[in-house]
């Protein structure tokens, strides 16, 4: 199809790139944060007037704190990045015709069947309902029930229109 090779060229690929930053980089980072500085402040004060054990154990305290929290950071940036690069199968109708292609072919205004799984794009549900578990996104511990998009005059929305929006994951 010339339009979907049109639109292809203009969107590229379906895909994400996520920057996975060196831990070093997030240690740098997460060390100047306001509440680490105020920390830091702390232990100053504490040496200066002779809590020594005190400023000790505060110092190492706040190290282990940022160590364990570059490790949180870094892993989930990891683990960020690999959901960004997966791709899939996806059933595309054209023309009254479906095949089968690459997530990564997907271009804005692709009809989409939508299976049981996980999706390699944000869609418009445009006819049916879908229970989608949203709680990476939300925190809801339930599933969120869309609806299909009212066939009203005017554009999409993506916050007015949300209950008819499924995210990619």
């Amino acid at each position: 199809n010339a339009n979907h090779s049109t639109r292809q060229v203009l969107y590229g690929p379906n895909k994400l790139d996520v920057p996975l930053k060196h831990p070093l980089a997030l240690v740098w980072k997460i060390m100047w944060h306001p509440y680490f500085a105020f920390q830091y402040f702390s232990v100053i004060v504490w040496c200066y007037q002779d809590y020594i054990i005190y400023s000790v154990f505060l110092m190492l305290i706040t190290w282990a704190a940022i160590v364990v929290m570059v490790i949180q950071m870094h892993g989930n940036s990891k683990r960020l990045s690999k959901l960004a690069e997966s791709e899939g199968e996806v059933e595309v109708v054209s023309c009254g015709e479906s095949r089968i292609c690459s997530s990564l072919h997907l271009v804005p205004g692709d009809v989409i069947v939508v299976k049981q799984g996980l999706m390699h794009a944000d869609l418009v549900l445009i006819s049916g309902e879908a229970m989608v578990d949203e709680a990476l996104l939300t925190g809801e511990n339930f599933p969120a029930r869309k609806v299909e998009l009212p066939r009203s005059p005017g554009k999409y929305h993506q916050d007015a229109d949300a209950q008819s929006t499924i995210r990619a994951g």
